[in-house]
């Protein structure tokens, strides 16, 4: 869902019954599926919380979120925090936090404990899309350009917009920089105007997503700094696997992204909608190379010791088996309290 506050009430609420009626179809898609299984449903609390709440009558459902909401406010916050806390009464939902910060958030509304569990990446394909870019022996001239790379939907709160007026301004003092966009979305057609109306069309090129995930590392591994412009973000998936890669990364600071990009550390963190200090970044990283180097191998390490996939999975399978457990023990206990209940309430001659 593109969640642009500047389109109007017209728009959010058509928005509103297109996430519905999705909605509807995911729940006809997944009732079959409810019989003996447990669903690790990836689902916006504020918009699937209802979805979430009619599946978890029937089966296990694990969330896992993923930021803090910090945009919410008001009683737009209270009204998220009430859905949370029904959820939280639903004996079959489990609430997981990938962030420190949602972790807190989730703790403080629902008031238990929560566990976080981590997002990873996989070793045995960063690597191997590494070796792979180093075979291609890339031979470039001396003045070639510095080529930076970003991902995620063409949506307002990826901040693709601050990503391509940073390279114009950048452009406009004389920096040869270009950037690869990768990810589809609603606003293609704003963005592409935007690239024209800036006269970047030779600098900014937009990419639907890949079909070969190796295609996609490897097409991320040929550029030279990844930048995480979001407005509004939890700790995207992408922003780990540039790092893992051993890249240069700019992101800005805003929920679960300082939790890995440590400032000056790991890479350089930057204040959200601001595309003059996102320009200033990639200066910074641009006329520092050896410093670049060194934020990249700090990324690389940090990445793997924290975010590596096969140590959280084995967590969340874990967890998948004690939510089948806890569920069975819920539906023991329900079945006998049931049949207690119609047995008191039938009348006492009746009883044998």
């Amino acid at each position: 869902m593109d969640e642009t506050p500047k389109d109007g009430s017209g728009v959010a609420l058509r928005r509103r019954f297109r996430d519905l009626y999705a909605h509807f179809q995911l729940y006809r898609a997944l009732d079959p599926l409810t019989d003996g299984s447990v669903i690790h449903a990836d689902i916006a609390l504020w918009n699937g919380s209802g979805l979430l709440w009619i599946l978890g009558r029937k089966v296990p459902i694990f969330t896992v979120v993923n930021s803090a909401f910090p945009e919410a406010a008001g009683v737009r916050q209270s009204i998220l925090n009430w859905k949370l806390k029904v959820l939280g009464r639903t004996t079959t939902w489990s609430a997981l936090a990938s962030t420190v910060s949602a972790k807190v958030w989730l703790e403080k509304v629902l008031t238990r404990p929560i566990e976080l569990a981590l997002l990873g990446v996989l070793r045995n394909e960063v690597d191997e899309a590494i070796e792979k870019t180093l075979l291609l022996e890339r031979r470039e001239p001396p003045k070639a350009p510095i080529r930076i790379v970003g991902v995620g939907q063409l949506i307002h709160r990826k901040g693709v917009d601050l990503a391509i007026e940073a390279v114009a301004l950048l452009r406009e003092r004389g920096f040869n920089v270009m950037l690869t966009w990768i990810g589809s979305g609603p606003r293609k057609h704003d963005l592409e105007l935007q690239i024209e109306t800036r006269g970047l069309g030779d600098f900014v090129s937009i990419r639907e997503n890949f079909t070969e995930r190796m295609e996609y590392l490897c097409a991320l591994a040929q550029h030279d700094l990844y930048i995480q412009p979001s407005r509004f973000e939890g700790l995207p998936i992408a922003l780990l696997e540039a790092m893992a890669l051993g890249m240069a990364v700019i992101a800005t600071n805003i929920d679960g992204i300082p939790e890995v990009v440590e400032h000056q550390q790991t890479g350089l963190l930057v204040p959200p909608d601001d595309a003059t200090a996102l320009g200033e970044a990639i200066v910074l990283i641009i006329e520092s190379p050896t410093r670049s180097k060194e934020f990249g191998r700090n990324a690389r390490i940090r990445v793997l010791e924290h975010f590596e996939m096969k140590a959280q999975a084995t967590k969340m399978f874990e967890r998948y088996h004690a939510a089948r457990s806890s569920f069975e023990d819920a539906k023991r206990t329900n079945h006998f309290i049931q049949k207690f209940a119609a047995l008191v309430k039938r009348p006492f001659g009746k009883r044998h």
